[in-house]
């Protein structure tokens, strides 16, 4: 009843279980394999057994977590307490590598930050900061700090905030900042539908809500005491954990991930904004605040650069995906140039690579919309003198002679 997404182990893009069929397939004459094959198998079958462990470690704490929701209280032995949880998703990050691009090279294993999220989501709900202002009042509703929400998490898993936990004789679970670290670099290594980068989204917002729901006295107390434990502290999203959001709707297998990608940026903008206006959210969030930065850029023209080869976007979309990603990368130059990230050749050269994706370069018509982007971000390019030779290739290669020869007799080049 915990409707757990599965976790699913392959090996070359190709499922684990039906590669070591094809190895048994391949045997040769004397019934022996090869010594490179030998070792595939090896490395496969150490694999299955770590994610059979680990699937079932992580479906007992959930099972302990959802327990002790319902009841306040244990029915195994073990408890689910936060090093626990913490220790649990540790080893679900270090299951993959840091950069687990291209799949080809060997193994990689989906759905690990999935089941990270879902023991998150539940120590959020056992932790809410209801429960713990219930805790110190024992439970006296009209005690309670007016401007407490009373729900908790931006991901609810269940319908309602469980009272019986003001009382629990047990520590309960709470998520701190390296939880939130981890279950975020997870997503950020994770490739999936849209629904996968969404979740890593709702980690975010959930934080937020989680900052919004402290009462008034927990920052004022702040201001004056430096010594502040981790199960107080204010866990408002880092720029990191921002990132590994737009990290993952770079590895999306979604055709619209680009502007999936653009529009969480400026929501996130957009927040700040409001924040800034707002006197109240200013006051309790304003110093924690953090502006997208060139890492945020790269991240978004990932996700707006279609590589067949490496890419995960199924075939029937890669040709939209390329089209809104070019669309999408020349929002991202206009984002750029209202900002105060210098921009480098590198951050320059994916940005002219997106826009020369679209179908529509190179064009004999100069008005064409792609066209005239092309043309003003290589203007920009030459005037900070930043061109380099792959930069001046790609974009002879999406110009007819004419056009390229005026450009640069324009530019001086």
């Amino acid at each position: 009843g915990m409707t757990l997404e599965p976790m699913e182990l392959t090996f070359r893009r190709v499922d684990a279980r039906e590669y070591l069929e094809y190895i048994d397939s391949s045997k040769n004459a004397d019934g022996s394999f090869s010594e490179r094959t030998e070792e595939e198998r090896a490395e496969i079958t150490k694999y299955q057994n770590r994610l059979r462990w680990i699937d079932g470690q992580t479906r007992f704490l959930c099972r302990m977590l959802d327990d002790m929701y319902r009841t306040g209280t244990r029915r195994e032995i073990d408890r689910p307490t936060t090093e626990r949880c913490h220790r649990t998703i540790g080893k679900l990050l270090t299951m993959t590598p840091e950069d687990p691009s291209p799949k080809s090279a060997g193994i990689f294993v989906t759905g690990l930050a999935q089941r990270a999220n879902e023991v998150l989501r539940r120590m959020e709900l056992i932790s809410s900061p209801t429960i713990q202002q219930l805790q110190l009042k024992s439970w006296k509703t009209d005690e309670l700090d007016e401007d407490i929400v009373q729900v908790g998490s931006y991901q609810n898993v269940y319908h309602d905030y469980p009272r019986h936990l003001a009382f629990s004789k047990v520590a309960l679970p709470i998520p701190t900042r390296a939880i939130y670290n981890m279950v975020l670099r997870s997503y950020s290594k994770e490739e999936g539908h849209a629904h996968v980068p969404e979740q890593a989204e709702d980690v975010t917002w959930s934080m937020i809500q989680r900052v919004m729901q402290l009462p008034s006295s927990q920052f004022a107390s702040r201001e004056h005491d430096e010594d502040i434990s981790e199960s107080s502290a204010i866990l408002f999203p880092s720029i990191d954990n921002w990132n590994c959001v737009i990290k993952c709707w770079s590895r999306s297998k979604d055709a619209n991930r680009s502007l999936q990608a653009f529009s969480f940026t400026q929501a996130w903008k957009e927040f700040n904004s409001r924040c800034e206006r707002d006197q109240s959210l200013h006051y309790r969030i304003g110093s924690q605040l953090s502006e997208p930065d060139e890492a945020t850029y790269h991240s978004v023209l990932d996700a707006c650069l279609v590589d067949v080869e490496r890419g995960p976007i199924c075939e029937s979309n890669i040709q939209r995906a390329k089209e809104v990603g070019s669309g999408v990368s020349i929002k991202v130059w206009n984002d750029l140039q209202q900002s105060n990230i210098e921009i480098d050749s590198e951050l320059y050269y994916k940005v002219i690579q997106a826009i020369c994706q679209t179908s529509q370069l190179p064009s004999a018509k100069s008005t064409t919309r792609s066209l005239a982007a092309l043309a003003r971000v290589f203007s920009k390019c030459s005037k900070d003198g930043m061109i380099n030779p792959e930069i001046l290739r790609l974009v002879r290669a999406n110009m007819t002679a004419s056009q390229f020869t005026q450009l640069t007799a324009k530019l001086k080049i």
